[in-house]
């Protein structure tokens, strides 16, 4: 594998996603949804939700424990933004990463560089390029709302800090683990619109699946778990109770499986 054919995958990657218009639709809809959303929390109206009536709903919604370590414990300002990033991180992944090499196939550049580069260092320019762009893209939102926090909180700002540094990574291991997803089903759809669809009915069927079958059949459960949104509520805790560590293994290994499968995949794909 050459590293300086990675290297120029890499940056011609990051080119394309700021100047494509897919590239350009994300970096709008996401700027304006989180700035938006973090408009909204300005006026520091977050406090609220650790307080009286609005504390005891949340309690029956995501638990006791969870709204405690959430809205009394930790930042309440920086813990919605944390919730609203967990749940909504999926569907902004698959968006931004649903070109990788499925965009090269459909518009033909893969016949150009299938003959310069091999598959391996293809497949791995696209991943850390995308990767870079999306992860760069949370990190910015999430030191947004640090700052936003120290701003409208009375809360210590070294905790804002820490705990700040605790959802940022795990956000950027989450994020990878669905662009490592992502890289897959690329891999096996031969355009961008084609790897959005097929990527968001898998998660949105999983999903669905394992809730409702699970009330009948409690062991069907364990099929949310083959998409990393299943781990959705132990990121949660495990970041909240200030153990982002536990998590790094799990995320780590979703993404090394999704990645490998979707190498196998495309080395041997006809173009």
């Amino acid at each position: 594998m050459n590293l300086t054919n990675v290297q120029v995958l890499v940056i011609q990657d990051l080119r394309r996603n700021f100047r494509s218009a897919g590239g350009a639709m994300f970096l709008a809809f996401f700027g304006i949804f989180w700035f938006w959303f973090l408009w909204l929390l300005r006026d520091g109206d977050a406090v609220r939700l650790a307080e009286g009536e609005a504390n005891t709903l949340l309690s029956m919604v995501i638990g006791s424990a969870h709204a405690y370590q959430l809205f009394i414990a930790n930042s309440p300002t920086y813990s919605v933004f944390f919730y609203v990033a967990l749940t909504t991180l999926p569907a902004f992944c698959i968006f931004a990463a649903s070109g990788q090499t499925a965009s090269d196939v459909s518009s033909k550049l893969m016949r150009f560089i299938d003959h310069r580069c091999s598959r391996i260092e293809i497949y791995l320019g696209r991943f850390i390029g995308t990767s870079i762009f999306v992860l760069s893209a949370y990190l910015i939102v999430s030191v947004s709302a640090m700052f936003l926090a120290m701003a409208v909180e009375t809360t210590a700002s070294a905790k804002i800090i820490a705990y700040t540094v605790h959802v940022a990574v795990v956000l950027c291991l989450y994020a990878l683990a669905f662009v490592a997803f992502m890289s897959a089903v690329t891999a096996l759809c031969a355009s961008v619109g084609i790897s959005s669809l097929t990527a968001g009915c898998t998660v949105a069927l999983v999903t669905a699946v394992s809730a409702f079958l699970a009330v009948r059949w409690p062991e069907v459960k364990i099929l949310g778990y083959l998409i990393p949104n299943g781990m959705k509520q132990f990121i949660l805790l495990k970041t909240i109770n200030h153990s982002p560590m536990v998590i790094v293994p799990p995320l780590l290994l979703y993404t090394t499986v999704y990645f490998v499968f979707g190498l196998l995949i495309f080395r041997k794909r006809e173009i």
